[in-house]
Formats: C-alpha cells, sequence, structure tokens
C-alpha cells in the first residue's frame, strides 16, 4: 500500500489494517458490538443516502460473517456526490493477511 495516511478507502481491505490509527474509528472484541457499530452508523447517515442502495445486512448476518472472518464492506453515494464507506476488517489475524496487525484503537 503507498498511502498509509490518506483517509480513502484502500482497493485490499485488509490495508486498512495498515492504515494511520487516525483513520480507524474504533475496534471491538467481539462481532456483536461491531455489528452493533455497523448498523448505527448507517442508520445515521440514511437520510443523506442517494439513488437506489441495497439495505445493510441484517446484523445476524452480520455477527455470521465476522464470526468466519470475513470483512463487510459497504459504500453509498450521498449528497453532495460524497461517498459513504463503512467496513469492518477481519483481525487477529487478517484470514488473508496474516502479516498485517490490529490496530490498537480502541471503541470511542
Amino acid at each position: 500500500m503507498r498511502h498509509p495516511t490518506a483517509p480513502v478507502m484502500p482497493l485490499e481491505t485488509a490495508h486498512w489494517l495498515l492504515k494511520a490509527s487516525a483513520h480507524v474509528r474504533a475496534t471491538f472484541p467481539r462481532p456483536t458490538e461491531a455489528a452493533a457499530w455497523y448498523t448505527d452508523q448507517l442508520q445515521r447517515h440514511t437520510g443523506i443516502l442517494t439513488g437506489t442502495y441495497a439495505p445493510a445486512p441484517d446484523p445476524g448476518e452480520i455477527v455470521r460473517r465476522l464470526t468466519a472472518r470475513e470483512d463487510l464492506v459497504g459504500g453509498w453515494w450521498t449528497t453532495g456526490g460524497r461517498f459513504l464507506h463503512l467496513g469492518l476488517i477481519a483481525c487477529g489475524p487478517h484470514p488473508h493477511r496474516p502479516q498485517h496487525p490490529c490496530p490498537a484503537r480502541q471503541q470511542s
């Protein structure tokens, strides 16, 4: 990855683990906490999403995917031509990039 300090999403999801800690919003010890965060973040932004978009997965599906150590990534266009990116990246270690360390930042 070329720019670990850039605030944009990387091409490979595991490269989020190499980003500067300022770009990590939170870390979660349990999949249920991560699923709650993801659905809450999407709910906070539903009023500015534009066009047609797929709804977020059911929280139970999010937990299942995280338990299976799958990354969960979503992206939506918003008003003003902006793009909302939400990602939950498996860690401890990452299933495809075990050499990438887990971020140290805790839930804020």
